[in-house]
C-alpha cells in the first residue's frame, strides 16, 4: 500500500497519464515506487521496469552524482539481465564497474557486487572463460574481507560451484557446494532458501554419477521436505525437486 500511495501522489487523471507523470517527473521517490511496483513479485513487467530505470539514470546524470549513477546503471543492468538481454545488461554492468574501480577501489564492497554481476552475465553468455576469474575475484575478496564463514562469501562459493559445473570441474564444484552449504546451514538455517538451493544443486551434482544416486535422493528428499514447509505443496520449488524425487526412487 505504501508503494501505491507514493505513486497516487502525482494525481494523474488515468493510469496512463499517471506513468507518463512519473517517467517524466523528477520525483526519485515516485520512480522507486514504480519499479518496486514492476518487479516480478508484482507486475513482472520488465520493459517497464527498464524505462523507470532508465529515467533513474538520467536524474542521476543531471545530478552528476558519480555514485548514484553507478547504482542506476547497476539496477539497469540486472533487469536487463533478468529479462535475458545479455548484451545491454553487459554495456551497463561495464560502464558501473569503471565507474566503482574509480570510487571504491577494485576490492570494493559496491565494486565486488557489480563485478559479481558481471561474471553471471558472462555466465549466461557461455563466456565461462571470462565468468571464472571474475567469480573468483569476488570469492577471494570477500573471503579476505568479510571471512570464510559469512553469507556473502558462502555465495560466492556457490556461485563459483556452479560455474565449474559447467565447465566439467565436478570434484572441485562439489567441494566448493559442500562448503558453502556448510556456512548456510550454520548462519541461515536448515531451511533457508539459499540453504535448500545449495542442497538441490548438489544433489543435481551427485545426480550425474550413477555410484552416487542414493546420495543425490536423500539430499532431494530433504530438499522436497524443507520446501514444502517453507513455501508449501504447490510452489514451483518444491514440485521441481518432487520430480527429481520421483525419479530416482
Amino acid at each position: 500500500m505504501a508503494v501505491l500511495g507514493d505513486i497516487a501522489r502525482e494525481n494523474a487523471p488515468s493510469p496512463d497519464a499517471l506513468l507518463h507523470h512519473a517517467l517524466e517527473g523528477d520525483d526519485p521517490k515516485v520512480l522507486e515506487a514504480l519499479s518496486v511496483l514492476c518487479m516480478v513479485q508484482f507486475l513482472g513487467d520488465f520493459p517497464l521496469l527498464a524505462r523507470v530505470r532508465h529515467r533513474q539514470l538520467e536524474l542521476a546524470q543531471l545530478a552528476g552524482d558519480a555514485e548514484l549513477i553507478s547504482d542506476s546503471e547497476q539496477n539497469l543492468a540486472a533487469t536487463y539481465w533478468r529479462n535475458g538481454q545479455l548484451s545491454l545488461a553487459e554495456k551497463y554492468c561495464r560502464e558501473c564497474l569503471t565507474t566503482r574501480q574509480r570510487l571504491f577501489g577494485p576490492t570494493g564492497m559496491k565494486t565486488l557486487d557489480i563485478t559479481n554481476l558481471l561474471a553471471h552475465i558472462m555466465k549466461d553468455s557461455k563466456r565461462l572463460a571470462e565468468a571464472e576469474p571474475l567469480y573468483r575475484t569476488v570469492l577471494s575478496a570477500r573471503t579476505a574481507t568479510l571471512g570464510p564463514e559469512h553469507l556473502d562469501t558462502a555465495g560466492s562459493t556457490n556461485n563459483l560451484a556452479v560455474l565449474l559445473v559447467e565447465t566439467q570441474q565436478y570434484a572441485k564444484a562439489e567441494a566448493l557446494y559442500l562448503e558453502a552449504l556448510a556456512v548456510r546451514r550454520e548462519k541461515a538455517g536448515a531451511l533457508h532458501r539459499s540453504t535448500l538451493l545449495t542442497t538441490y544443486l548438489l544433489a543435481c551434482l551427485l545426480e550425474r554419477r550413477p555410484a552416487r544416486r542414493a546420495e543425490a535422493l536423500r539430499r532431494f528428499e530433504e530438499v522436497y521436505e524443507g520446501r514444502v514447509r517453507t513455501l508449501g505443496q504447490e510452489h514451483r520449488e518444491t514440485r521441481e525437486a518432487y520430480m527429481k524425487v520421483l525419479a530416482l526412487r
